[in-house]
């Protein structure tokens, strides 16, 4: 990977895929904390499908921040 490409993107990815896993779960818990105060009006199997959804989102962002941690990424010098 060429050196200025590796530098604005690959030190970036664990943190940014790690905040957008958390705040994908964030937003799953308020999700429910809604639903607990003012209930679904009658559109509980959408909004169980859409905090699945979130959930699902969520926790890829973490595996995908594993990954990119896993992954050994070389600077070249190539143009």
């Amino acid at each position: 990977m060429r050196g200025h490409v590796y530098d604005s993107s690959v030190p970036k990815f664990p943190f940014r895929a790690g905040l957008a896993g958390i705040c994908a779960l964030l937003a799953a818990a308020g999700e429910v904390l809604y639903l607990v105060r003012a209930g679904a009006e009658g559109r509980m199997a959408f909004a169980c499908l859409f905090i699945l959804m979130e959930v699902a989102g969520g926790l890829m962002m973490l595996a995908f921040r594993k990954k990119i941690m896993d992954t050994v990424f070389e600077k070249t010098g190539h143009h």
